[in-house]
């Protein structure tokens, strides 16, 4: 068994602990947060948006990997594409239309956790590429191309959150 391999085994319980404790905590702010109707039907239409865009997505790559038998990424590396396209999607579409944050929800800790999510991913690319950890295998984006995808869907996100943060400033400002 190699490094890797154990390496995964370990971090693996470790990973399921951290997404059960967020996932809780989360579930516990759920309860918190507030959000009127017009941020409930603007949610109700970001989550529309996101699952037609997953679902044209795959519906293309299957159609690139089946019929034109163009690949260009494994299937896990694929999924996760489409995935944090549709959370790119869903979260600018909410960003914009003032429905990502509740009444009582502050936007400073988001700054910062979309800041470390990012950095942490560039940091984790930068040391497979200092490693030479291969991100593309037999020509197909693999699974060490995840953390550069995923800064490339956080990225706009952190972009749209800066954006409109400063755009409601400037016009509380002027009123």
């Amino acid at each position: 068994m190699s490094f890797d391999h154990l390496l995964v085994i370990l971090l693996f319980p470790v990973a399921i602990a951290f997404g059960v404790a967020f996932f809780l905590l989360l579930r516990r702010r759920a309860s918190y947060r507030e959000y009127d109707e017009r941020q409930r039907l603007a949610r109700g239409k970001a989550y529309q948006a996101a699952f037609w865009t997953l679902a044209a997505y795959s519906l293309f790559s299957a159609l690139m990997n089946d019929v034109a038998d163009i690949q260009w990424a494994d299937v896990t590396t694929g999924t996760f594409m489409g995935l944090f396209l549709a959370i790119a999607v869903f979260a600018i579409i909410c960003i914009i239309t003032d429905s990502f944050f509740s009444f009582k929800d502050r936007p400073s800790p988001y700054f910062t956790l979309l800041l470390i999510i990012i950095v942490a991913n560039l940091l984790i690319f930068f040391l497979n590429l200092a490693d030479g950890t291969p991100m593309v295998t037999d020509g197909l984006l693999n699974i060490h191309s995840l953390n550069v995808l995923a800064v490339a869907a956080f990225i706009p996100i952190y972009a749209t959150l800066v954006a409109k943060h400063l755009y409601d400033k400037k016009h509380a400002e002027t009123e």
